[in-house]
């Protein structure tokens, strides 16, 4: 289902798209997609995806914010446990 919403030359053009923050400072992280990036826009609303969205989530669904994050494979593990909520950690 997913694999069907988003094409290859799709993927490309988002990926160039995002080389401009690579030279920020903290690149790792970037708030206000949908407005810094109007093909995010187009992403979030394309039919493909908000079928997908209103399926799961309801008709009345929207996407409102944007936020990527590139974090480095290594320190993946030890996020997720940090901001995991505390009723989900085991005692």
């Amino acid at each position: 289902m997913v694999k069907s919403a988003i094409n290859e030359d799709e993927i490309k053009i988002l990926k160039q798209a995002l080389n401009i923050f690579e030279k920020e400072v903290n690149h790792y992280g970037i708030r206000d997609l949908m407005n810094k990036l109007p093909c995010i826009r187009e992403l979030a609303l394309s039919a493909p995806l908000l079928s997908i969205v209103k399926e799961i989530l309801g008709v009345k669904s929207k996407p409102i914010r944007a936020v990527f994050f590139d974090k480095l494979p290594s320190i993946i593990p030890q996020q997720i446990q940090a901001t995991k909520p505390r009723h989900l950690i085991p005692i």
